[in-house]
């Protein structure tokens, strides 16, 4: 993980940045699954060079979406596992 702190003269602000196996880490998916998530359009990060990076916030709000969207499709009926 990288913690980026920017000098005096600039914005003080502590980052984190995740590679996709961190990523992936913390969603308990595959590292393809999130490369998928990213090149889709669906997870936000940047890639730099090969290698992409993923702000720990995105990727936080990124679960609680997917988390609304389940219990959205549950409460219409879509989860069977109560018949």
């Amino acid at each position: 993980m990288f913690n980026i702190k920017r000098q005096k003269g600039a914005l003080s602000v502590s980052e984190k940045y995740l590679t996709v196996q961190e990523a992936a880490q913390i969603l308990s998916i595959h590292p393809r699954t999130v490369t998928k998530f990213l090149t889709s359009g669906q997870l936000r990060g940047a890639k730099l060079g090969r290698i992409w990076r993923l702000d720990e916030k995105d990727v936080r709000a990124f679960f609680e979406t997917v988390k609304e969207m389940t219990a959205e499709a549950i409460n219409k009926g879509g989860g069977d596992s109560e018949k």
